[in-house]
């Protein structure tokens, strides 16, 4: 930390006063960052986490302009040929 220092003084920097050093973990705009890596903030995500898939795909129409492309899979289920079987290409189309 003393060479940090040196080196900043020496670049004629400062540090704000509310700079924390020896910290494992750092929470900024809406990440926190540690030793194991980048994630967004638990916080920041929250509402996104808990809010449920909608329940009828023509929902999703409020938040995509290519609907008709990625209801696909939903459609598929439709068919008469088709067990209704609830997988991952369904469930891709509420989680991306």
């Amino acid at each position: 930390m003393q060479s940090f220092t040196r080196i900043m003084q020496k670049c004629g920097l400062t540090l704000n006063k509310s700079c924390e050093s020896g910290k494992l973990s750092v929470r900024y705009v809406g990440h926190d960052t540690d030793e194991s890596g980048v994630r967004a903030d638990p916080d920041e995500v929250k509402a996104t986490v808990i809010t449920p898939p909608p329940k009828m795909s023509n929902q999703l129409g409020n938040f995509s302009r290519q609907l008709a492309n990625q209801a696909t899979p939903l459609r598929e289920l439709l068919r008469i040929d088709s067990m209704l079987v609830w997988g991952h290409p369904q469930m891709k189309i509420f989680t991306t």
